[in-house]
């Protein structure tokens, strides 16, 4: 979780950010197109987002996220900014890369909602089902 600064370009408008690499498989570093979680040190942020991530658009499958945002965002319900970009990193062009927005106080702004608490399933759930096949280790019984 160390984040360092940098400066960042949007549509020609210079702004300081922090960031870090995101992630906790292999498919957020393989490759030249590592996923970053960013938080805009500028009033607006990117795309009216402080805080996001930046990733491969296959480690959210590619369209179909961006389809589902959309379809949520009709419905009525709370979506996130999800979107497109192209990114050079040090010069580098990476090309097109995903935005997507992390969830905190301007999701709800963004979709016209009182502030509240925002509920989310716990992600150690999904580590025990994904190491529930490895034979001979035992993780997840109570210390003592």
């Amino acid at each position: 979780d160390r984040y360092v600064k940098a400066d960042l370009v949007h549509d020609g408008s210079a702004f300081k950010a922090r960031i870090r690499i995101k992630g906790k498989l292999s498919d957020h570093v393989e490759g030249s197109k590592w996923s970053f979680r960013v938080i805009a040190r500028k009033e607006g942020g990117f795309m009216g987002m402080k805080r996001f991530s930046l990733q491969h658009p296959g480690t959210r499958n590619y369209l179909y996220e961006w389809f589902y945002q959309q379809l949520s965002r009709g419905e009525g319900l709370i979506a996130l900014k999800y979107g497109f970009c192209k990114v050079r990193f040090n010069g580098q062009d990476l090309g097109v890369y995903a935005y997507e927005e992390h969830f905190g106080e301007e999701l709800l702004e963004h979709a016209h909602r009182p502030e509240g608490p925002i509920v989310r399933f716990d992600p150690s759930l999904y580590w025990v089902h994904r190491l529930s096949n490895l034979e001979g280790i035992r993780f997840d019984e109570p210390y003592g």
